[in-house]
């Protein structure tokens, strides 16, 4: 990862300026991030309709109407489809995802001070069972009030509601696919089972649309605030978009 290159001695107020930042911003990371987002959307959308498609089938088994086997396989096979490209997706995301906001917590170190967070402790936050609950979102929400370019004292900074409605979504989308997996935990397996938890995980999948698509929003004017603060904090004025 390239460190970030050397500033002018002094700015135009005559003061000497903040030392440079540990990371260069990677656009093509926080770009790559946003579009996955959107594609997990997406995904969570043909998710949804395989699971319906599968509802109605069970719907025939359990009322003792033919179905052919052919049917059978087939939504069987697009929901193991859509769930493995979850998969890939999700964890595409959340790489990227962790490299990014291990800069960005530095950065955010050496942009202000009093910054609780260490790029370590971000990412182990995400990753502790119970605490990632709670420090999850706050290590979000630092870096959200710490990358307000318009206001001195980053502590008196307000957060978006949009942060705790993204981890409202996420929380409760959790919530609701574990609920959908209950009942085909552990063996004996009936197809009355199987229905229910395709009528649960209509209603989980539904839940992942907006709650990625609120993770793709959120990100993006994250990152845009963290690019205005650092060329607040390193140049001391606005920069245009065109000398970027």
């Amino acid at each position: 990862m390239d460190r970030a290159g050397s500033v002018e001695s002094e700015d135009r107020t005559g003061r000497a300026p903040p030392p440079p930042l540990p990371y260069e911003p990677k656009r093509w990371i926080s770009t790559t991030i946003v579009l996955l987002l959107l594609a997990i959307a997406l995904v969570f959308a043909f998710l949804v309709e395989s699971l319906r498609a599968d509802q109605y089938t069970l719907s025939f088994v359990t009322g003792g109407l033919p179905v052919s086997d052919t049917e059978v396989l087939a939504n069987h096979q697009r929901l193991v489809r859509d769930c493995t490209l979850l998969v890939i997706l999700t964890v595409a995301v959340a790489v990227l995802w962790a490299i990014w906001q291990y800069r960005a917590h530095a950065n955010v170190r050496a942009l202000v001070s009093g910054a609780r967070f260490r790029p370590l402790w971000g990412l182990a936050s995400w990753v502790i069972p119970g605490a990632n609950l709670v420090l999850a979102p706050l290590a979000m929400r630092e870096l959200w009030r710490a990358s307000n370019p318009d206001v001195e004292d980053w502590r008196r900074a307000r957060t978006t509601p949009l942060l705790w409605l993204w981890w409202l979504l996420i929380l409760a989308g959790l919530s609701l696919a574990v609920w959908s997996l209950l009942p085909v935990v552990g063996g004996g397996v009936t197809t009355s089972d199987l229905f229910i938890r395709d009528h649960r995980a209509v209603i989980a999948g539904g839940l992942g649309i907006p709650a990625a698509v609120a993770a793709a929003l959120l990100f993006g004017l994250l990152q845009g605030r963290m690019v205005l603060k650092e060329d607040r904090v390193r140049l001391g004025v606005w920069k245009a978009w065109s000398e970027r």
